[in-house]
């Protein structure tokens, strides 16, 4: 992890043989005397981030749960996440807070419900970490550069309708003032210009939230997806070749992997029990889907990583 005249940089990467989902960043938000962030004045959290190879990351907000976290255990505090498409070029993501979901696994290892939590409390944010994706490849070393960092509230539409009208009478005023009105003058307009993202780009986004949302569904297909998203199958799978440069069927089993690596690694439950949640409707495909990506079985993964 280095500081560079961009922000914030940090390299990584996946050994074969070895699962780190969590490979990334964590960045504290209390203070020194323990105080938590209050996130409640805001709507949103905006991130100027970039990656030299990686097409997604996962962004976690720690949130204090006064009903089961405790000061002294990390893995208590609530896990929040959101699913991010990134890009060689840095640009600004910003995340209503809203967005941000629960992490099943995070209930698995506390062995807890939702009726065991109160309600979500952004005025006690802990930390916010920022990991590879689903699509992070094993043997590949990523950089991924982080410039800024800063929460905004977002303006309701009477602050809105006001700011307009200014801007029109001030803009108004200032060519009054400074334009000669003469047949052969030209009138010099000034405007801000408007980031728009491509079709492209928000297609992919809609694509990879789906995924990350349903892929323990053992009936999801490009079909199923097609026709929840309102998008056709021929269009899903040139935008994920063309963008992630998988098919869909890498894509979702590439999720599916991570995930059961991660649920091998930090938990103790079965491996059929592991193959049903991250979405496969039989262990013996599972057992061979994942030998053929790690090329060990689940069980030699598990004792590899020294879990009990």
């Amino acid at each position: 992890m280095d500081k560079c005249s961009t922000g914030l940089q940090f390299s990584y990467i996946l050994k074969p043989g070895f699962a780190f989902p969590y490979a990334g960043i964590a960045i504290p938000l209390k203070d020194s005397n323990g105080n938590f962030l209050d996130c409640t004045p805001f709507d949103n959290l905006n991130i100027h981030i970039s990656s030299k190879r990686l097409f997604d990351c996962k962004v976690y907000l720690k949130v204090f749960d006064t009903a089961v976290s405790q000061i002294d255990d990390p893995l208590s505090e609530r896990y929040l996440k959101k699913d991010l498409i990134l890009d060689s070029v840095p640009v600004t993501i910003s995340i209503p807070f809203k967005e941000f979901t629960e992490s099943e696994w995070w209930y698995q290892k506390n062995n807890l419900t939702l009726k065991d939590v109160a309600p979500t409390d952004f005025s006690k944010v802990t930390a916010l970490q920022i990991e590879s994706g689903a699509t992070a490849e094993t043997g590949v070393i990523d950089t991924i550069t982080i410039s800024k960092i800063y929460l905004t509230k977002s303006a309701n539409i009477y602050t809105l309708i006001a700011i307009v009208i200014i801007t029109i009478l001030l803009i108004t005023f200032i060519l009054i003032k400074t334009v000669p009105f003469s047949k052969n003058s030209n009138i010099i307009i000034t405007y801000d210009k408007k980031e728009v993202s491509n079709y492209r780009d928000i297609d992919a986004q809609r694509i990879s939230a789906y995924l990350a949302e349903n892929f323990s569904d053992p009936q999801l297909s490009i079909l199923t997806m097609g026709e929840t998203i309102g998008m056709s199958q021929k269009k899903i799978a040139k935008i994920m070749n063309d963008v992630f440069k998988m098919s869909f069927k890498q894509y979702l089993t590439s999720i599916r992997i991570h995930e059961a690596k991660r649920l091998l690694q930090e938990t103790d439950r079965l491996v059929i029990d592991i193959a049903m949640t991250v979405g496969f409707n039989s262990i013996s495909h599972f057992n061979r889907v994942f030998k053929t990506a790690t090329q060990i079985s689940p069980l030699e993964f598990r004792k590899r990583n020294n879990v009990t």
